[in-house]
């Protein structure tokens, strides 16, 4: 029966692919076709839902939409709210434009070689991704600070948006819901576990970063013409009388205060810690107070504020509805036994260790482009890792580190991911596009990874 619901999920698969290409409104299309999936399990019986305590199925499929919202607003929709909410009060009281102004000046050497400083991004990523254990969150922190930047350093949107998205490939740290989960499988300790994932990280992140340069460089040598105008940068002119150079700080702040206080710095131990989202409303706050008496009118500063609420409301009606969506797709593509019914056909073939690896690699990796989670692919196929290394005489990590790994890559070419939807968003482009734009330096990525990974000693 799992095989069946796996064969009809790739036609709905493909009958939703087909409608998003057709430009159907993709939220309503991922809800629709995630409950028409929920609703033929239950149907079919597949996984044993018709054994729920559930007495109607019409009911049971709205209350997960609720449960869903309940989650992301909760959750990383507070986080991407607030975040974009912070972004245009920056905008509004012109604090993005003083901090572009300020940063480019040390930057402007790299007016010659702008690629080297898209690059360089993807580091300092990966180091955030530590305190920050959500890719989402690590790209729009970087969407308010180094994001201007890179377009006052000529880049074009496209461009600058695939760098984000590279500093969000390695999914690795003591925080990261993933790395826990594999180290529980394991039955090892979470720093441990960290420790051999450093192994892979570092010589990664360096891959990425040639992989990502050479990639700009051949964009920008064969595709000229398909290149986007650069963005208008900040003259000083322009604000200097209005706002004080001091304002400059004011992006970078929610940044700042995440690192600084984060669990990772003696401050935490002391009970001086914030979150995220925390971070952002202290910042807020502390940026509506320099208003005031940079305007010496609470009144004016005051109403000035409000477009950060009115930021969050419609970062709300695009993007926390898409997440939500894409969160009641993946539901019924598990529902329907889509992934179980993969891992049933690599079960069944008689491979090699190294075969095997690849194999259950690459399905994670392509669960995560079609159910845009990472998380909950990674979360799939990390379960049968004990029992496949057995049967196959392998060390259960040297299976774990590559499919967790590259299930986390796959967010970058599916746009249905949170971090994909997010960006898009932001940037003003097509997550279809944006994802496109990705395919050629995440396929050598993900080969590259594979090959050091199957060659690799723990």
């Amino acid at each position: 029966m799992v095989l069946l619901g796996g064969l009809i999920a790739i036609h709905l698969v493909a009958l939703t692919i087909y409608m998003l290409l057709k430009k159907y409104n993709a939220s309503i299309t991922l809800l629709i076709m995630g409950m028409a999936m929920t609703l033929i399990a239950f149907l079919l019986n597949i996984n044993g839902l018709v054994n729920t305590n559930v007495d109607f199925i019409l009911f049971t499929l709205f209350d997960n939409i609720v449960n869903a919202f309940s989650e992301r607003i909760s959750g990383v929709g507070l986080m991407v709210m607030l975040l974009c909410g912070y972004v245009e009060y920056m905008k509004r009281i012109k604090a993005s434009d003083v901090f572009v102004y300020v940063m480019m000046q040390p930057l402007s050497v790299f007016k010659k070689y702008p690629y080297l400083a898209t690059i360089l991004i993807i580091p300092i990523g990966q180091i955030l991704s530590l305190a920050i254990p959500s890719a989402a969150g690590v790209a729009l922190l970087l969407v308010a600070t180094i994001y201007p930047l890179l377009l006052g350093l000529g880049m074009n949107k496209m461009t600058a948006l695939t760098a984000i998205v590279a500093c969000t490939l390695l999914d690795f740290g003591v925080n990261s819901p993933c790395s826990i989960m594999a180290a529980e499988v394991l039955g090892m300790d979470i720093v441990t576990y960290f420790s051999y994932q450093i192994k892979i990280v570092i010589p990664m992140c360096i891959v990425i970063m040639v992989v990502y340069l050479v990639y700009y460089i051949w964009i920008d040598k064969y595709h000229k013409p398909n290149r986007i105008p650069k963005e208008k940068t900040a003259e000083i002119s322009e604000w200097r009388n209005i706002v004080p150079l001091y304002y400059a700080v004011l992006p970078a702040l929610p940044l700042l205060l995440s690192i600084i206080f984060s669990r990772f710095l003696p401050l935490s131990d002391k009970g001086y810690y914030l979150d995220l989202n925390a971070s952002i409303l202290l910042s807020f706050f502390i940026a509506g107070i320099a208003d005031i008496f940079r305007r010496r009118s609470v009144k004016d500063a005051f109403s000035s504020m409000t477009i950060f609420w009115q930021g969050m409301g419609k970062i709300f009606a695009t993007v926390v509805v898409l997440i939500v969506a894409a969160d009641i797709f993946a539901e019924g593509l598990r529902s329907i036994g889509f992934i179980d019914s993969m891992i049933s056909v690599a079960q069944s073939l008689n491979l090699g260790k190294t075969g095997i690896t690849i194999m259950l690699s690459l399905m994670a990796f392509f669960s995560t482009a079609i159910t845009g989670s990472g998380i909950a692919s990674f979360d799939a196929y990390r379960q049968i890792v004990p029992d496949v290394a057995m049967q196959f005489g392998m060390d259960p990590l040297s299976l774990m580190m590559p499919i967790q790994m590259i299930s986390g890559i796959g967010r970058a070419i599916t746009p249905i991911a949170i971090v994909m939807i997010v960006l898009s968003e932001v940037g003003g482009v097509s997550p279809f596009k944006l994802a496109k734009h990705n395919l050629i330096p995440i396929a050598a990525i993900v080969i590259i990874l594979l090959l050091y990974t199957l060659n690799i000693n723990y």
